[in-house]
């Protein structure tokens, strides 16, 4: 695969359209353009590590708040505090719920 730039509208960095691009084909999440962006402009290594380091970028310990939501996945200890029991509630479209992944676990999940 390539990516091909010609003419950028003005403000648009060919760092910020090529990590545009790279969200897009590999279905990251937009918020990471910016970081991604960063890292393309960097110049040398040492600069990437310290982009990495300042946003948190590619660290474990902040993966289970990126997977936060995501159906499946173990509520992080954020949720977990605030959870409230509501079993006959209406929830309503797009509405973030969770639930036990059986009844023998105490696991709660999104």
């Amino acid at each position: 695969n390539r990516i091909l730039l010609t003419q950028l509208p003005v403000g648009i960095s060919s760092e910020l359209a090529i990590a545009t691009a790279l969200v897009n084909r590999f279905n990251i999440q937009r918020e990471h353009i910016a970081g991604l962006a960063a890292v393309l402009g960097s110049q040398n290594t040492q600069n990437i590590d310290q982009i990495k380091k300042k946003m948190s970028l590619f660290e474990h310990k902040n993966n289970d708040e990126l997977l936060r939501g995501e159906p499946g996945q173990p509520l992080v200890k954020t949720d977990v505090e605030l959870i409230e029991i509501k079993p006959l509630k209406a929830f309503k479209k797009g509405e973030i719920v969770a639930v036990r992944e059986s009844n023998a676990s105490s696991q709660l999940i999104y």
